[in-house]
């Protein structure tokens, strides 16, 4: 720029407008309640409209950390809950668009209902992260604070369910994986009944499940039936009966449906084809550990029934085949693990890693998750120790990686009544899904004899506080 320009009044009017253009200025002069966060959460700036709104100006809520997941309580402070309010959801921090409403109490104990709009905004250079533009637009009156708390409750519960049913958490660059994920994302946009083939505990019902969340549907509830071990009248009752529940479900996800008395079948081969208007409306998931046409020879599955159910067939692979996923599983499950522990587990020593590696996992994935939990549990770092690490899985890394030694022509009686009574342990356990006690009725022995049997012969224990719970297959992918 030469010297007449900088001495020129017009350019420096032209300079001085460039100046007081900035961002700020722009949102200031904006009707709309604004506020921008750094990657951080922190409270960088807002307009005055977001004042006005919310009677806090800009010095006192300058570098407000807004990272409160947590719904609005009777006790919070005002600090708290404007955090509360401004924090975005996760889907934001990855880099989406998102979309909440929450509640504002004022000093003079008005309360105001608000739609809070997300925008990320890339943040370039070596931190990376996301800025995040936010726009708050009040909602009408609402006379019931106790329903509108309730709310707010069911909507926080509502995103951490979805949070933790993502197709996301199933990619992989497994082959036979990629192939799930894509025939898990066709699933998504249909309304055909979905088989899903796989050993206990490889994810079968969190699959389905993260199906349904992807679905037109995902608003309305899907029922869990467990086929097994619900008696024929309550499983006819839920669903064929009228009062048994089916009008507040439209899925339902069928635990082993060979189990289902043969007249149940056939009156769930006519649901699934749809035998009235309300009837086709029902989306069925179901879960087998064998394939249909094995139980079909076997007289268990009515062949009507397996072709219906056999719209989409997608097979889980179990977790030992399944090497490459397990840092990212660990990682996963780790972070599921720490909910609701001050301190957390960031990973695992080289040790604990190697010990991982060398498992079989004949639990898959739902064993997975029991041993980290319980690790979780014994942990006093921040990273897991073999030490940590169930003493059954040791001992059984163990006795694979030494098998026992013997000279030839001997026939150690002792030492193969044992791998016999292991194997028949395993076999009993893996048909009962886990379960100690039905292993045990298989058996046709007392439970704590079994518990006894597997100590001594250091069979990892399958079987958590949460396999009573609604989802016992834990994700994962």
């Amino acid at each position: 720029m030469s010297e007449e320009q900088l001495h020129d009044p017009s350019a420096k009017r032209e300079r001085r407008l460039a100046k007081h253009f900035r961002w700020q200025a722009f949102f200031e002069r904006c009707a709309e309640p604004l506020f921008v966060l750094d990657r951080r959460g922190r409270l960088l700036f807002v307009n005055r409209a977001w004042e006005t709104l919310t009677g806090v100006g800009l010095g006192d809520a300058h570098h407000l950390v807004c990272r409160r997941f947590k719904p609005v309580a009777s006790d919070i402070s005002p600090e708290d809950l404007l955090a509360h309010i401004l924090t975005p959801p996760p889907d934001v921090r990855r880099g989406g668009m998102g979309r909440v409403r929450r509640s504002l109490f004022k000093g003079d104990g008005t309360m105001h209902r608000l739609e809070v709009e997300f925008l990320p905004l890339l943040q370039e250079g070596e931190r990376g992260g996301y800025f995040v533009v936010g726009r708050i637009r009040p909602l009408k009156e609402d006379k019931t604070p106790d329903f509108i708390s309730i709310s707010e409750k069911l909507i926080d519960l509502r995103q951490r369910r979805l949070e933790r049913f993502r197709l996301d958490d199933w990619t992989s660059p497994l082959p036979n994986m990629k192939r799930l994920v894509e025939q898990a994302r066709l699933a998504s946009q249909v309304t055909a009944p979905v088989l899903f083939v796989g050993e206990a505990g490889t994810g079968k019902q969190t699959l389905a499940r993260t199906i349904h969340f992807l679905g037109g549907q995902r608003e309305e509830a899907c029922a869990v039936l467990d086929c097994e071990h619900l008696p024929p009248a309550a499983l006819a009752a839920l669903l064929f009966g009228s009062r048994g529940g089916r009008e507040h479900f439209t899925a339902m996800y069928l635990r082993e449906p060979a189990s289902l008395p043969r007249d149940l079948q056939l009156r769930l081969v006519d649901t699934i084809r749809g035998a009235s208007e309300e009837e086709s409306r029902l989306r069925v998931f179901a879960g087998c550990r064998q394939k249909p046409d094995q139980a079909v020879r076997e007289g268990r599955l009515l062949e009507e029934l397996a072709c219906a159910l056999s719209t989409l067939v997608l097979e889980l692979p179990p977790l030992r085949e399944r090497q490459a996923d397990l840092p990212a599983l660990v990682e996963r499950l780790l972070e599921r693990s720490c909910i609701g522990r001050e301190m957390r587990v960031a990973g695992l020593d080289a040790d604990a890693w190697a010990l991982l590696r060398d498992c079989a996992w004949p639990g898959n994935v739902r064993e997975l998750y029991h041993v980290l939990r319980s690790a979780c549990a014994r942990s006093t770092g921040p990273l897991l120790r073999t030490v940590d690490l169930p003493s059954t899985l040791r001992r059984a890394v163990e006795r694979a990686k030494s098998p026992p030694n013997n000279r030839p022509g001997e026939l150690p009686l002792e030492q193969l009544l044992e791998e016999a009574e292991r194997r028949l342990i395993q076999l009993a356990l893996q048909r009962a899904g886990g379960k100690k006690a039905l292993a045990a009725r298989l058996l046709s022995i007392p439970r704590p004899r079994l518990w006894r049997r597997m100590i001594k012969l250091g069979i990892v224990d399958t079987e958590g506080p949460d396999d009573a719970r609604e989802d016992r297959e834990p994700s994962e992918k």
